[in-house]
């Protein structure tokens, strides 16, 4: 099940979230989605969108094999998890 398909009632009820997504991902327009249902709902979100990035990109190494910003997307995503944590 998708979360933009959820009810507000639970929505309310998620964590501070990061959302990570490429521009070339099918999924990219449902995590906007997201972000912005929880941005109404005031709950605390932020969204980064990477620019060609497909499904998948954490797992991709820097080229030749990979995109050539995996590596500093890969920095971001561990700053924002450590973000997370500190929240606790």
């Amino acid at each position: 099940m998708s979360p933009i398909r959820s009810s507000d009632e639970i929505l309310n009820k998620f964590p501070p979230t990061r959302i990570f997504v490429g521009n070339a991902d099918p999924f990219h327009d449902d995590c906007c989605r997201l972000a912005e249902r929880l941005a109404e709902l005031n709950k605390d979100v932020k969204l980064t969108v990477y620019d060609t990035f497909p499904h998948g990109f954490l797992q991709f190494d820097n080229p030749p094999k990979g995109h050539k910003y995996c590596a500093t997307a890969i920095d971001e995503v561990r700053d924002a998890l450590g973000e997370l944590i500190k929240m606790k």
